[in-house]
C-alpha cells in the first residue's frame, strides 16, 4: 500500500520547493535533512487562501520527505495519523507508522544536523505529541530498535500515551 499526494501540490509551489532544494543541495548539502523550517513560512503563505491547504500541506510534507527532510518525514507521519486532535484530510495509520518509524530513527541519530532544533525545541509541544503518536503505534507493532523507543519516551506525553493504550485495550 502506498499513498502519494504529491500530485496535489500546485506547480508553482512545487517549482519553488525544487528551487530551494537545488540551492540547498548545491551550497549547504546537509541542510536537505532539515529543509522544512526553511520552507515552512513560504509554503503557508502560498497556501493561505487555498481551500485545500491542509491536503496540499500534507502533500508538501510527503514531497519533502522524499527529498530526505527528516522533519517533514515526522510531520508527514503525524499528519497521516488519526491519533492526534488535528486530523488531516488523508488518514492512513499504516502510512503514519511507516513515516514515523523512519523519522524517529533518523532524528535520534542526527540531532545535530541542520535545524532539527526547529522541531525538538522551537516546536517542543508538537514534537512531544509526535513522539506520543509514534509510541502508541510502536507499542502495537514493535518494529523499532529499543534505543529509538527510549529516545521517543524522553519527549512523549507518557500519561497521554498510557491513557490511550488503556482505553483501547480494555
Amino acid at each position: 500500500m502506498h499513498i502519494s499526494l504529491i500530485h496535489l501540490i500546485p506547480s508553482a509551489l512545487r517549482q519553488e520547493i525544487d528551487s530551494q532544494f537545488s540551492y540547498v543541495i548545491q551550497y549547504h548539502s546537509k541542510l536537505r535533512f532539515t529543509l522544512w523550517p526553511r520552507l515552512n513560512k513560504g509554503i503557508h503563505f502560498h497556501l493561505r487562501d487555498d481551500p485545500q491547504k491542509d491536503l496540499i500541506l500534507q502533500a508538501c510534507y510527503q514531497y519533502l520527505s522524499h527529498h530526505q527532510c527528516i522533519i517533514s518525514t515526522a510531520l508527514c507521519g503525524y499528519s497521516f495519523s488519526d491519533l492526534h486532535s488535528n486530523s488531516s484530510p488523508v488518514i492512513s495509520n499504516s502510512a503514519a507508522y511507516f513515516y514515523l518509524v523512519g523519522s524517529m530513527s533518523q532524528i535520534k541519530h542526527n540531532q545535530d544536523i541542520g535545524e532539527v532544533d526547529w522541531l525538538l525545541k522551537t516546536n517542543a509541544e508538537l514534537w512531544s505529541d509526535i513522539c506520543g503518536v509514534f509510541l502508541i503505534y510502536e507499542y502495537r507493532y514493535q518494529e523499532s530498535k529499543p534505543d529509538v523507543v527510549s529516545f521517543a519516551k524522553q519527549f512523549a506525553p507518557i500519561k497521554k500515551v498510557n491513557n490511550y493504550m488503556e482505553s483501547h485495550h480494555a
